[in-house]
Protein backbone atom coordinates (compact mmCIF):
# COMPACT_ATOMS: atom_id res chain seq x y z
CA UNK A 1 0.00 0.00 0.00
CA UNK A 2 2.84 2.33 0.88
CA UNK A 3 4.64 1.54 -2.34
CA UNK A 4 1.48 2.24 -4.35
CA UNK A 5 1.04 5.63 -2.67
CA UNK A 6 4.70 6.46 -3.28
CA UNK A 7 4.24 5.50 -6.92
CA UNK A 8 1.24 7.87 -7.21
CA UNK A 9 3.26 10.66 -5.58
CA UNK A 10 6.06 9.99 -8.02
CA UNK A 11 3.68 10.26 -10.98
CA UNK A 12 2.23 13.49 -9.63
CA UNK A 13 5.75 14.86 -9.24
CA UNK A 14 6.60 13.92 -12.83
CA UNK A 15 3.46 15.67 -14.06
CA UNK A 16 4.25 18.81 -12.06
CA UNK A 17 7.81 18.91 -13.37
CA UNK A 18 6.60 18.35 -16.93
CA UNK A 19 4.03 21.11 -16.63
CA UNK A 20 6.65 23.43 -15.17
CA UNK A 21 9.00 22.76 -18.07
CA UNK A 22 6.23 23.33 -20.61
CA UNK A 23 5.24 26.63 -18.99
CA UNK A 24 8.90 27.69 -18.78
CA UNK A 25 9.35 27.00 -22.47
CA UNK A 26 6.25 29.07 -23.22
CA UNK A 27 7.66 31.95 -21.16
CA UNK A 28 10.96 31.75 -23.01
CA UNK A 29 9.08 31.70 -26.33
CA UNK A 30 7.27 34.90 -25.35
CA UNK A 31 10.38 36.54 -23.89
CA UNK A 32 11.13 39.74 -25.78
CA UNK A 33 14.28 41.83 -25.66
CA UNK A 34 12.83 45.36 -25.84
CA UNK A 35 15.46 47.73 -27.30
CA UNK A 36 16.22 50.92 -25.41
CA UNK A 37 18.50 53.40 -27.19
CA UNK A 38 20.84 55.35 -24.93
CA UNK A 39 22.86 58.37 -26.03
CA UNK A 40 25.65 59.62 -23.77
CA UNK A 41 27.29 63.02 -24.17
CA UNK A 42 30.71 62.73 -22.57
CA UNK A 43 31.93 65.95 -24.16
CA UNK A 44 32.17 69.29 -22.35
CA UNK A 45 29.67 71.07 -24.64
CA UNK A 46 25.97 70.93 -25.47
CA UNK A 47 25.20 68.31 -28.09
CA UNK A 48 22.36 68.79 -30.60
CA UNK A 49 21.27 65.92 -32.85
CA UNK A 50 19.21 66.60 -35.97
CA UNK A 51 17.90 63.76 -38.15
CA UNK A 52 16.94 64.27 -41.79
CA UNK A 53 14.87 62.29 -44.31
CA UNK A 54 13.64 62.89 -47.82
CA UNK A 55 11.16 65.43 -46.43
CA UNK A 56 13.89 67.39 -44.65
CA UNK A 57 14.32 67.77 -40.89
CA UNK A 58 12.63 64.90 -39.01
CA UNK A 59 13.50 65.38 -35.38
CA UNK A 60 15.89 67.03 -32.93
CA UNK A 61 17.43 66.14 -29.60
CA UNK A 62 19.59 68.23 -27.26
CA UNK A 63 21.83 66.66 -24.60
CA UNK A 64 23.68 68.71 -21.99
CA UNK A 65 27.38 68.10 -21.26
CA UNK A 66 28.03 64.83 -19.37
CA UNK A 67 24.32 63.95 -19.59
CA UNK A 68 22.48 60.90 -20.94
CA UNK A 69 19.27 60.50 -22.93
CA UNK A 70 17.43 57.19 -22.99
CA UNK A 71 14.34 56.19 -24.89
CA UNK A 72 11.48 54.58 -22.97
CA UNK A 73 8.11 53.11 -23.85
CA UNK A 74 6.49 56.44 -22.95
CA UNK A 75 9.23 58.56 -24.51
CA UNK A 76 10.43 56.80 -27.66
CA UNK A 77 13.71 57.84 -29.18
CA UNK A 78 13.59 60.05 -32.24
CA UNK A 79 15.19 57.01 -33.95
CA UNK A 80 18.24 56.91 -36.11
CA UNK A 81 16.76 54.26 -38.37
CA UNK A 82 17.12 53.31 -42.01
CA UNK A 83 14.29 55.62 -43.01
CA UNK A 84 16.56 58.56 -42.11
CA UNK A 85 18.99 59.83 -44.71
CA UNK A 86 21.50 61.30 -42.30
CA UNK A 87 22.04 62.84 -38.87
CA UNK A 88 23.84 66.09 -38.10
CA UNK A 89 25.63 66.23 -34.74
CA UNK A 90 26.19 69.84 -33.67
CA UNK A 91 28.60 70.63 -30.85
CA UNK A 92 27.81 73.87 -29.02
CA UNK A 93 26.80 75.51 -32.32
CA UNK A 94 30.51 75.66 -33.18
CA UNK A 95 31.32 72.34 -34.87
CA UNK A 96 29.41 69.55 -36.55
CA UNK A 97 29.69 66.01 -37.88
CA UNK A 98 27.34 64.34 -40.36
CA UNK A 99 26.60 60.60 -40.29
CA UNK A 100 24.83 58.84 -43.16
CA UNK A 101 22.55 55.81 -43.02
CA UNK A 102 23.22 52.70 -45.07
CA UNK A 103 20.11 53.19 -47.21
CA UNK A 104 21.23 56.70 -48.12
CA UNK A 105 24.77 55.61 -48.96
CA UNK A 106 23.56 52.74 -51.17
CA UNK A 107 21.43 55.20 -53.14
CA UNK A 108 24.24 57.74 -53.41
CA UNK A 109 27.24 57.84 -55.71
CA UNK A 110 29.61 57.15 -52.80
CA UNK A 111 29.05 53.52 -51.84
CA UNK A 112 31.44 53.53 -48.85
CA UNK A 113 29.59 53.16 -45.57
CA UNK A 114 31.09 54.13 -42.20
CA UNK A 115 30.08 50.85 -40.60
CA UNK A 116 31.73 48.81 -43.35
CA UNK A 117 35.03 50.67 -43.04
CA UNK A 118 35.15 50.61 -39.25
CA UNK A 119 34.25 54.23 -38.47
CA UNK A 120 31.96 54.92 -35.50
CA UNK A 121 28.49 55.82 -36.72
CA UNK A 122 25.22 56.07 -34.70
CA UNK A 123 23.47 54.31 -37.60
CA UNK A 124 25.73 51.29 -37.11
CA UNK A 125 24.96 48.81 -34.30
CA UNK A 126 28.63 47.84 -34.20
CA UNK A 127 29.29 51.28 -32.71
CA UNK A 128 26.99 50.64 -29.73
CA UNK A 129 27.73 48.87 -26.49
CA UNK A 130 25.04 46.30 -25.71
CA UNK A 131 23.71 45.36 -22.29
CA UNK A 132 20.75 43.14 -21.54
CA UNK A 133 18.61 43.11 -18.41
CA UNK A 134 15.67 40.87 -17.62
CA UNK A 135 12.85 42.82 -15.98
CA UNK A 136 10.71 39.82 -15.08
CA UNK A 137 10.14 36.27 -16.26
CA UNK A 138 8.54 37.37 -19.50
CA UNK A 139 10.04 40.73 -20.43
CA UNK A 140 13.57 41.97 -20.85
CA UNK A 141 15.33 45.10 -22.01
CA UNK A 142 18.35 45.39 -24.23
CA UNK A 143 20.22 48.68 -23.82
CA UNK A 144 22.07 49.96 -26.89
CA UNK A 145 24.42 52.79 -25.89
CA UNK A 146 26.20 55.21 -28.21
CA UNK A 147 28.71 57.59 -26.63
CA UNK A 148 29.75 60.97 -28.03
CA UNK A 149 33.21 61.80 -26.68
CA UNK A 150 35.41 64.86 -26.19
CA UNK A 151 37.57 63.51 -29.00
CA UNK A 152 34.53 63.51 -31.30
CA UNK A 153 34.09 67.21 -30.48
CA UNK A 154 37.76 67.99 -31.15
CA UNK A 155 37.68 66.17 -34.49
CA UNK A 156 34.38 67.71 -35.68
CA UNK A 157 34.29 70.18 -38.56
CA UNK A 158 33.93 73.89 -37.65
CA UNK A 159 30.62 75.34 -38.77
CA UNK A 160 30.88 77.70 -41.71
CA UNK A 161 29.90 81.16 -40.52
CA UNK A 162 26.70 82.19 -42.27
CA UNK A 163 25.60 78.64 -43.08
CA UNK A 164 21.94 78.31 -42.22
CA UNK A 165 21.39 82.07 -41.88
CA UNK A 166 18.51 82.16 -44.35
CA UNK A 167 15.29 82.03 -42.34
CA UNK A 168 17.05 82.62 -39.02
CA UNK A 169 16.10 85.34 -36.52
CA UNK A 170 18.59 87.09 -34.22
CA UNK A 171 17.35 89.23 -31.32
CA UNK A 172 18.97 91.85 -29.08
CA UNK A 173 17.25 92.38 -25.72
CA UNK A 174 20.08 93.98 -23.73
CA UNK A 175 23.01 96.27 -24.36
CA UNK A 176 23.88 99.93 -24.61
CA UNK A 177 22.81 99.89 -28.27
CA UNK A 178 19.21 98.97 -27.45
CA UNK A 179 17.28 102.19 -27.82
CA UNK A 180 15.08 103.49 -25.03
CA UNK A 181 11.44 102.43 -25.38
CA UNK A 182 12.29 99.20 -27.22
CA UNK A 183 11.89 95.70 -25.83
CA UNK A 184 14.18 94.29 -28.50
CA UNK A 185 15.72 94.68 -31.95
CA UNK A 186 15.69 91.82 -34.44
CA UNK A 187 17.59 90.88 -37.59
CA UNK A 188 15.64 88.53 -39.83
CA UNK A 189 17.68 86.99 -42.68
CA UNK A 190 14.97 86.41 -45.29
CA UNK A 191 17.23 85.35 -48.19
CA UNK A 192 20.87 84.89 -49.11
CA UNK A 193 21.22 88.64 -49.65
CA UNK A 194 18.34 90.38 -47.87
CA UNK A 195 17.86 91.09 -44.16
CA UNK A 196 15.04 92.85 -42.34
CA UNK A 197 15.34 94.92 -39.17
CA UNK A 198 12.40 94.65 -36.75
CA UNK A 199 11.70 96.38 -33.43
CA UNK A 200 9.30 95.68 -30.59
CA UNK A 201 8.08 98.83 -28.89
CA UNK A 202 7.12 98.82 -25.23
CA UNK A 203 3.36 98.60 -24.82
CA UNK A 204 2.79 97.30 -28.38
CA UNK A 205 1.44 93.82 -29.00
CA UNK A 206 3.33 93.16 -32.23
CA UNK A 207 6.77 93.94 -33.63
CA UNK A 208 7.10 96.19 -36.66
CA UNK A 209 9.58 96.23 -39.52
CA UNK A 210 12.10 99.07 -39.25
CA UNK A 211 14.19 98.56 -42.40
CA UNK A 212 15.13 96.21 -45.22
CA UNK A 213 18.70 95.98 -46.43
CA UNK A 214 21.21 93.80 -48.22
CA UNK A 215 24.00 91.93 -46.49
CA UNK A 216 27.22 90.16 -47.31
CA UNK A 217 29.47 87.88 -45.27
CA UNK A 218 33.25 88.04 -45.07
CA UNK A 219 34.97 85.65 -42.68
CA UNK A 220 33.01 86.15 -39.43
CA UNK A 221 31.65 89.60 -40.20
CA UNK A 222 28.28 90.52 -41.71
CA UNK A 223 28.06 93.86 -43.50
CA UNK A 224 24.52 95.23 -43.71
CA UNK A 225 23.98 98.02 -46.26
CA UNK A 226 21.03 100.27 -47.10
CA UNK A 227 21.19 103.22 -49.50
CA UNK A 228 24.88 103.84 -48.96
CA UNK A 229 24.74 103.46 -45.17
CA UNK A 230 26.16 100.33 -43.60
CA UNK A 231 27.03 98.71 -40.30
CA UNK A 232 28.62 95.42 -39.30
CA UNK A 233 27.64 92.51 -37.10
CA UNK A 234 30.56 90.43 -35.87
CA UNK A 235 30.47 86.94 -34.36
CA UNK A 236 31.53 87.25 -30.73
CA UNK A 237 34.33 85.27 -29.08
CA UNK A 238 32.20 82.46 -27.64
CA UNK A 239 30.18 82.04 -30.86
CA UNK A 240 26.94 82.84 -29.01
CA UNK A 241 25.84 86.01 -30.79
CA UNK A 242 26.35 88.82 -33.28
CA UNK A 243 27.71 92.10 -31.90
CA UNK A 244 26.77 95.41 -33.53
CA UNK A 245 27.65 99.01 -32.74
CA UNK A 246 25.52 101.26 -34.92
CA UNK A 247 26.68 104.90 -35.20
CA UNK A 248 28.70 104.55 -32.00
CA UNK A 249 25.55 104.23 -29.90
CA UNK A 250 26.87 101.20 -28.04
CA UNK A 251 26.97 97.46 -28.51
CA UNK A 252 23.90 95.33 -29.04
CA UNK A 253 24.35 91.53 -28.92
CA UNK A 254 21.96 89.63 -31.19
CA UNK A 255 21.30 86.04 -30.11
CA UNK A 256 19.84 83.43 -32.46
CA UNK A 257 16.21 82.59 -31.61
Amino acid sequence: MVKKQNWKKFLRHILLVTNFLIVSCMIEDFFEEIPFFVYKNQSSVVLDIETYGQEGLLDTLSIKPLATFMSTANNPIFTMNLSNNYAKIIYDQKKHTIFYSRSFMIDSINSDYDCDIGIRNPYCLKSYTIESERINKAVGHIFLTYTFTEEDYRNATPLVFGEGFVGSVWRCTVGAGLQEGLLYNELRFVSESEVEGWVQLEGESEAEMYFTATYSITDETITISDDGDSFTAVLNEDYSGLVTNIDGEGECVFVKQ
